[in-house]
């Protein structure tokens, strides 16, 4: 971490190594507390701002290496107690916080932003905020129940955990999670002019400030029961959001081909789109493409601009010809398949193929490269499934799972037959 000040505001920078998107322990909400209490002591700082230093996002998961203690059967309670404690440091800080999200801010990342005063959000493609842990029985267990609750009110807290919504930015501001979501361009203007309005106030230090009533120690102590009572469970897995397992390999390559006429083939050239990378569609349906940018306008993901600026990075192509510069393929939805053994060797020798589930085997058998060939289905909009060939490498498989999750999306890895069950990636 580091901090930065500048005419009464100082802003601290999220910098935890070891992922592309900050991870967070209670361990490191701790160094997040102590560097809030030293900015407290600077009777010139009246406003603290809290973003990621990282380019990938302001934090989306836990710190594996914390993980690794809770499965050694370290105390749960205790890892609960010491997140809460550093959070409530948070809330209880003299000065103004503010919490600038761009890109990812879910589990433990939402429960550090909702501890703030104020949070702000990029509304982009990568801009979600939600608890995709508490949908399979792990609830937050840093105070992040009991703040969702105070801002969204109870019944929608309660969904928001119950579901594992992913909410986009500007949903997340419709609903009262953040407090403003603006566009990226705006970005820089749009944070300036809120932190102006701020310093026209009072500053926090004068007023009374009691964050801790005796209901929320009571409600604070169920979150560490219930963090215990889950993990005790061996079926419960934590979400990895945005990518986690590689930090080289989660930008995508320059052209993502695309074979499909599904809804899912306009999804995911949409979604490669909007990020920034220029796709081929290759039997394509222009109205699968259209349906998927109309929806991301809809949930504020994206503007109508930067929308259109996605569409025209999508060229429709009738030939295998124009995927041979392409570093990723994907086929979705289609039963039998384009001929595998025409298409494989048109491609360029470093692209990986992605095919459905049930055509893996066949096609890794019929490829010049059977290493390069995953199984890839998307059972649902934002899920995906992945499976390895009898030939297929750990680097193409771990490639293909950061990529697909670059996207958004949660994966799931499968072992060679498609009917075995699936495991998170961890």
């Amino acid at each position: 971490m580091r901090v930065t000040a500048d005419d009464g505001i100082a802003t601290l920078w999220l910098e935890f190594p070891g992922t592309p998107v900050n991870a967070l322990s209670p361990a490191r909400l701790v160094t997040v507390a102590r560097a809030v209490a030293a900015v407290s002591l600077d009777p010139h700082v009246e406003i603290l701002v809290i973003r990621s230093g990282k380019p990938a996002g302001f934090c989306g998961g836990y710190d594996p290496a914390w993980l690794a203690t809770l499965a050694g059967g370290d105390d749960p309670g205790g890892f609960a107690a010491a997140g809460q404690q550093a959070l409530n440091q948070l809330a209880a800080a003299d000065l103004i916080t503010l919490a600038f999200v761009e890109g990812p801010c879910t589990g433990p990342g939402l429960e550090l932003a909702l501890a703030c005063d104020y949070r702000l959000a990029v509304a982009g493609p990568d801009s979600v905020f939600g608890f995709p842990d508490a949908a399979r029985g792990l609830s937050p267990h840093w105070g992040g129940t009991v703040r969702s609750a105070r801002l969204l009110g109870q019944r929608r807290g309660q969904e928001l955990m119950r579901t594992g919504a992913m909410l986009s930015a500007r949903e997340a501001a419709a609903v009262g999670l953040v407090d403003e979501a603006f566009c990226a361009r705006r970005a820089k203007i749009a944070l300036r002019t809120f932190l102006d309005r701020l310093q026209r106030r009072p500053r926090k230090r004068r007023l009374p400030w009691r964050p801790f009533a005796a209901p929320l120690g009571e409600q604070l102590a169920a979150e560490r029961r219930a963090l215990q009572a889950a993990l005790s469970q061996s079926e419960i897995t934590f979400a990895s959001y945005p990518p986690t397992i590689s930090e080289v390999t989660s930008v995508f390559p320059e052209l993502t081909g695309v074979i499909g006429e599904d809804d899912h083939a306009g999804r995911f050239a949409a979604e490669v789109a909007l990020r920034g990378t220029r796709v081929v569609v290759v039997a394509g349906d222009n109205a699968s493409l259209t349906r998927a940018l109309v929806e991301a306008v809809r949930r504020g993901r994206a503007t109508p601009l930067e929308a259109d600026q996605a569409r025209n990075r999508v060229l429709t192509a009738g030939d295998f010809a124009s995927l041979a510069h392409a570093g990723f393929v994907v086929v979705t939805g289609a039963e039998s398949g384009p001929p595998y053994g025409f298409l494989e060797p048109r491609m360029s020798p470093h692209a990986i193929l992605g095919v459905p589930l049930q055509s893996v085997v066949a096609c890794a058998r019929l490829a010049v490269r059977p290493g390069r060939v995953v199984g890839i289905d998307f059972p649902a909009a934002a899920r995906a499934e992945l499976a390895t060939g009898r030939e297929t490498t750990s680097a193409v498989l771990t490639t293909a799972a950061a990529w697909v999750e670059r996207l958004g999306m949660q994966v799931a890895l499968r072992a060679e037959e498609p009917s075995l069950p699936a495991r998170r990636v961890a």
